[in-house]
């Protein structure tokens, strides 16, 4: 679970990412979903890499794949406002 401190971290980049890297574009030339890859580290934000996000048959009807996401599609969905810190 994330805390207070590392979901007000989150907020910044979230508001910041517009402004400090490029737009990700689709064949197009409209804006595209990212995949944005992040960890903490000692309650520090650490950005892993930004690159556009592909949706995969193959990977959404993979069966080991299902089953891995299985626990966690149990579990509910977390929501987490990137308007307001807890």
């Amino acid at each position: 679970m994330l805390s207070a401190p590392e979901i007000e971290q989150l907020i910044v980049l979230a508001k910041q990412l517009p402004n400090r890297f490029p737009a990700i574009l689709d064949a197009a030339g409209k804006a595209a979903p990212a995949d944005i890859e992040f960890g903490f580290l000692d309650g520090e934000l650490r950005l892993f890499q930004i690159r556009p996000f592909l949706d995969s048959d193959n990977a959404r009807n993979n069966e080991l794949l299902r089953e891995l996401d299985a626990p966690l599609a149990a579990r509910g969905t977390n929501v987490v406002s990137l308007d307001e810190i807890p």
